[in-house]
């Protein structure tokens, strides 16, 4: 990965291989039967859950997001 704002390195993503791909999305397809027998009340629970997590983590998602695409900060908090 490369700032663009800088051009510096920030990091390196490895590429899955075609069987990487095929084993996650096995797993996905093999998940989803209990996900959608779960009721609304519950996927609505752990969806909000997630919403929280991530508002806890917001500003260091930010953070993030401005070095991979050289966002301002303010921009990347939405």
């Amino acid at each position: 990965m490369t700032n663009p704002a800088t051009g510096q390195t920030t990091g390196q993503v490895a590429l899955a291989s075609v069987e990487d791909a095929r084993v996650v999305i096995d797993a996905a397809a093999a998940a989803f039967p209990a996900w959608r027998d779960t009721s609304l009340a519950k996927r609505t629970q752990i969806l909000f859950a997630f919403r929280e997590l991530l508002n806890e983590r917001k500003g260091e998602l930010a953070e993030i997001i401005t070095a991979e695409h050289g966002k301002v900060v303010s921009d990347a908090l939405g």
